[in-house]
């Protein structure tokens, strides 16, 4: 390759035009703003945004990702090579597991039918997707077993409150957005659960609808309280997250609002893995805090992979929008409060209890 080549007219295989693609173009800026929503018109008279709580939900989980498909219609969702693996699976992974106990569970609490469960079973023995090795029947058994002893527990509670769960179409409208929200009732407990561990997009979950129950279920003859259960770090336990009645609803729902509105004209860092690692206050048995809240450095290990997690940086959409500068994000000096202002006070009336399946 010569450049010289591009600047003799007599060469005429030359197109000096192709010289420019060897150069290097300015500087990709990801982070610039785009214009409101187009329906968010100032006009009194103007219709009303309209999402549903899990698109509120989905947003905090990874507000980048929203506006970049919302907005920018840029999807860069990691696509399965559709070329045929020459290897087998050896062993099933967590996804496996967390897939197949989640029928079970659903197949328990829809019926009581022994042959739904049996023929729900069998299904995934004949399937192919399992890896066909000896102890593979072992591991369905207790995956079963763990599943329908979630769905007893599940059940237990629903009992305690209610016959059956019901479910509550509500909406409410808040500066001008309209937030729609299916509400599992229970009583007067909202009631969610999902056999694995408890992230920050579960906690913001139970967060979101329970201030949207404060509001739309004001009226009823009981206080409304929230309560998820997970699978606690050991398999054997189960975690109980619960959130009591409060007063202040509409102002911290109305925050999350603009929040949502501001992260819909430019990309925030503001995900819900990042306000569980820096905002939960957890304690051991000698009432020692086991989680700090995150600094410059702990950030920083955050966000860099290590060998057995993918780090927050790591994530596709938070890599377009923050991974060409040569720095990480500044956490202390701009995102630090930012996290806090939206998650501390989910954190501050968050609740959790360890029990025995």
């Amino acid at each position: 390759f010569n450049k010289a080549n591009y600047s003799d007219p007599k060469l005429k295989s030359f197109n000096a035009d192709w010289l420019k693609l060897s150069e290097p173009g300015e500087p990709r800026n990801n982070l610039k703003k785009v214009d409101e929503l187009p329906f968010a018109a100032d006009c009194e008279d103007s219709d009303n945004i309209t999402i549903s709580a899990e698109q509120l939900v989905q947003f905090f989980d990874n507000p980048g990702k929203q506006f970049a498909q919302r907005r920018l219609g840029l999807y860069l969702e990691q696509k399965q090579s559709s070329v045929p693996e020459d290897s087998e699976p050896f062993v099933a992974d967590h996804l496996d597991r967390y897939l197949i106990q989640d029928k079970i569970i659903d197949t328990a609490l829809a019926d009581d039918n022994e042959q739904a469960m049996t023929d729900l079973m069998r299904s995934f023995t004949l399937s192919g997707s399992l890896p066909d090795t000896p102890v593979i029947e072992d591991d369905l058994q207790q995956w079963q077993q763990q599943a329908c002893d979630f769905a007893d527990h599940i059940n237990g509670i629903i009992r305690q409150n209610e016959p059956q769960l019901k479910t509550e179409s509500v909406s409410i409208t808040i500066d001008q957005v309209t937030i729609e929200a299916d509400l599992p009732v229970s009583g007067n407990t909202l009631l969610y659960w999902r056999l694995a561990n408890a992230k920050g997009k579960d906690d913001m979950r139970l967060w979101i609808h329970h201030l949207i129950a404060q509001l739309a279920l004001q009226n009823s003859s009981q206080s409304c309280q929230t309560q998820g259960i997970f699978r606690a770090e050991k398999d054997d336990k189960l975690l109980s997250v619960h959130f009591e009645p409060l007063d202040s609803a509409h102002e911290l729902l109305s925050e999350l609002i603009q929040c949502w509105q501001e992260g819909m004209q430019e990309p925030l860092l503001l995900n819900a893995a990042l306000g569980q690692k820096h905002c939960i206050f957890k304690k051991d048995r000698k009432n020692q805090p086991v989680d700090k809240p995150l600094n410059d450095f702990t950030f920083s290990a955050f966000w860099h992979d290590d060998f057995q997690t993918q780090g927050l940086g790591s994530d596709p959409y938070v890599n377009w929008f923050w991974g060409d500068s040569p720095e990480i994000p500044q956490w202390q000096a701009h995102w630090q409060s930012r996290i806090e202002a939206i998650y501390k006070p989910l954190y501050e009336h968050r609740q959790e209890n360890i029990h025995n399946d």
